[in-house]
């Protein structure tokens, strides 16, 4: 057995894979394993996957399947690995070299079944590893914290890989927020949970990637996935123990961030009336939520505009469109423009 796995699921990103691999290689801590799943890719990704496995074999194993999606391609990857703990890398990101020791410090420590790490969104493509040791500040969290503070991205978190084959937790197969669907459930298998605020992970924003295409009706794949995590927290007994943090993750992705995807594509009473009933139904007094005035939470889960998040909350779609999207885009054009303007008299100049 090795300390960590690396489960890479690859799909069509020939561009980015290499660089993804080489910040796993570069780790300063050694005894990991990764575990590239090529997942159908139509591009050359399959071919150069195999070409870094030949040059690491000791280190490297390749998967090719059939396309299952992101969440396919990651229950793949736990299934063959051999890791203590598992740790989910997206192909197009990358890593800071120095995750795997920081992480060790702390999970030899405390005995961690989940270790939790900060995140940096780049859209520049460079790599750049920024680690900053000073700003480790590890402490010990309990369940209600991991759920309401840290998110649902499995990309940020290192899991005991116990957590996911002991208790048959898998991904949503071809579904789009499958983290949402499957993170929240690692929270009841787990005993001792430590975060630190350090950035460890680079989240490359990409004109291809998921979060920045329209979506269209694909969007409620969140809210099935939503569903799935409630009947599990049911099923387990814990639903009335963990109610406030389920219906503050519900606020936070199926109302809040949903409307805003709704807003970014087209303006859209009728749907942004549907996610608000959505949560409405299962918590029909989520206003009273006892996280939802909190700015650091909020922060946490990337709501940095509060007028804007509870004008969404409350229901205000006319305003919210006027004054952050329509306006803002005007803004943004007129901006724009102008700086082509005074770019094109510098060269006229």
């Amino acid at each position: 057995m090795v300390k960590y796995s690396f489960v890479v699921p690859a799909y069509n990103v020939e561009e980015y894979l290499e660089r993804c691999i080489n910040s796993i290689i570069c780790q300063t801590y050694t005894d990991y394993e990764i575990i590239i799943i090529d997942d159908g890719s139509t591009d050359n990704t399959g071919k150069i996957a195999d070409r870094v496995q030949a040059q690491n074999t000791n280190k490297i194993e390749v998967v090719h399947q059939k396309n299952k999606g992101l969440g396919g391609a990651r229950n793949s990857g736990i299934d063959v690995a051999r890791g203590e703990y598992i740790v989910f890398v997206d192909s197009d990101d990358y890593i800071s070299c120095n995750m795997l020791e920081t992480a060790t410090k702390f999970i030899e420590k405390n005995d961690l079944d989940i270790f939790v790490f900060d995140f940096l969104v780049v859209s520049d493509g460079a790599f750049e590893d920024e680690y900053e040791d000073e700003n480790e500040n590890f402490e010990m969290i309990s369940i209600q914290r991991y759920l309401a503070e840290c998110g649902v991205n499995a990309s940020n978190k290192i899991y005991k890989t116990s957590i996911f084959k002991n208790n048959n937790i898998r991904f949503p197969e071809k579904q789009l927020y499958e983290d949402v669907a499957t993170t929240p459930m690692t929270a009841l298998h787990c005993s001792n949970i430590g975060k630190v605020d350090t950035k460890l992970y680079y989240y490359y924003q990409r004109e291809g990637s998921i979060i920045n295409t329209n979506q269209g009706s694909r969007i409620y794949e969140l809210h099935k996935g939503f569903d799935s995590v409630i009947e599990y927290y049911r099923n387990e007994g814990a639903f009335e123990k963990y109610s406030k943090e389920l219906e503050y993750l519900a606020i936070i992705h199926a109302l809040y961030y949903s409307s805003v995807r709704v807003y970014l594509a087209l303006y859209n009473t009728e749907e942004l009336v549907k996610m608000r009933d959505y949560v409405m139904q299962m918590f029909p007094n989520y206003l009273d939520n006892d996280y939802i005035n909190d700015q650091y939470i909020q922060q946490k889960n990337g709501v940095y505009d509060s007028r804007l998040f509870f004008d969404i909350l409350r229901g205000h779609y006319l305003f919210v469109y006027f004054r952050y999207f329509l306006v803002g885009k005007l803004k943004r054009f007129v901006k724009c423009n102008l700086s082509k303007k005074e770019k094109t008299k510098k060269i006229e100049g």
